[in-house]
């Protein structure tokens, strides 16, 4: 597992996430949502070592991106699973909230096939009770067996504050997505919905509120994106 480090210098944000090595050669696996902003990655291993690292292949609307780390060393991968997880298991997540480093948050699986309730959030993802929040996305999400069955992608927060649910982009071996990325695809996903102007309704012609197309509203409990940001909250 790493952490990784986005960096724009152009408009002075960077972010924090997590990723995995999925190849020894230093394919890391992370959400896109952690480097999508970014221009300049950098990763962080357990043992504190620094790598840079360039972004090589993303799908947007599944949320994963592929980073590349240029180097001779040889990386300790996670195995994927072979074959999709059963609601009710327990499940592992590694990433680096709460200012933690790589450490762990324990759960379980409530179900599959979860939709977001909106369409810049990525569909059919798994649900969890495991408490993630910024700084874990783009983590795994492991099985008993120690094979990765997803990778963090973004919570749900009560009115509290508190993580509700935490979601996983589903990860199987062999899988299309896995495939396309290591291939070095590059998938935009644009979001269009509607906005409807309340303050100028009727003096349209015809009378309407529509204003202007943008992406879907929210549902009435927050989303959020699990990934950590200097500069700004990520939701």
């Amino acid at each position: 597992m790493v952490r990784i480090g986005s960096v724009d210098l152009s408009r002075g944000e960077a972010g924090l996430g997590t990723g995995f090595f999925i190849e020894a050669d230093g394919q890391v696996l992370t959400a896109y949502h952690v480097v999508s902003e970014g221009r300049f990655f950098q990763v962080q291993t357990l043992a504190g070592r620094r790598y840079p690292a360039r972004l090589v292949a993303f799908d947007a609307a599944a949320d994963t991106a592929l980073l590349q780390v240029d180097s001779k060393e040889i990386f300790p991968t996670l195995p994927i699973s072979p074959k999709k997880p059963r609601p009710g298991q327990p499940v592992l997540a590694i990433g680096n909230s709460g200012g933690d480093f790589l450490q762990p948050r324990q759960g379980r699986l409530l179900r599959l096939d979860a939709a977001a309730g909106r369409a810049d959030f990525p569909q059919g993802t798994l649900e969890m009770d495991a408490p993630l929040a910024p700084g874990d996305s783009g983590g795994p999400i492991l099985n008993r067996q120690g094979q990765v069955i997803g990778v963090v992608s973004y919570v749900r927060v009560g009115d509290s504050g508190e993580t509700e649910t935490s979601y996983a982009i589903p990860l199987v071996e062999g899988s299309d997505l896995l495939a396309a990325l290591k291939a070095g695809e590059q998938r935009d996903h644009p979001v269009v919905g509607l906005v409807f102007d309340v303050l100028h309704d009727g003096l349209t012609d015809p009378p309407a509120g529509l204003s202007r197309a943008w992406p879907v509203a929210a549902p009435p409990r927050q989303l959020a994106c699990a990934a950590q940001s200097t500069t700004r909250q990520v939701t």
